[in-house]
């Protein structure tokens, strides 16, 4: 069995703390928050997240998802409500796109490193 000491659990806690934080960006009619919701015991990352729709609120289904950057490229398609999944993404700085037609285009960059959990929201403001 493992012995863990109170102030090991206190170290972990403060790292899951300040591991787990939020980014919110407003851009070109567009909204992007970026959250870090856990950590793993993997090389890894998790990254899933919403599309939709900036002043309704609607998911928007069948928007793409594009993860890149000169090691690697990922690519999603978002399900009825918006949602998307990347799962086992190798760690490194991404450049995020997504257009979908009628909305403004969203690109920005993450940083993602190993292990981590993110949950991504990005809204799409229209032209009008």
């Amino acid at each position: 069995m493992i012995n863990i000491t109170k102030s090991t659990q206190i170290l972990f806690a403060i790292i899951f703390f300040f591991s787990c934080a939020s980014i919110s960006n407003h851009k070109s009619g567009n909204y992007f928050k970026m959250k870090k919701t856990g950590i793993m015991d993997t090389v890894t990352v998790n990254i899933s997240g919403k599309v939709y729709e900036l002043y309704e609120n609607f998911g928007l289904k069948g928007a793409e998802i594009e993860l890149s950057n000169n090691k690697n490229s990922y690519s999603k398609i978002c399900g009825e409500t918006g949602e998307f999944k990347f799962k086992h993404i190798a760690s490194g700085k991404y450049k995020i796109k997504r257009k979908y037609l009628g909305y403004f285009t969203f690109s920005d960059s993450i940083e993602i490193k190993s292990g981590q959990i993110i949950k991504l929201k990005i809204g799409l403001g229209t032209y009008e």
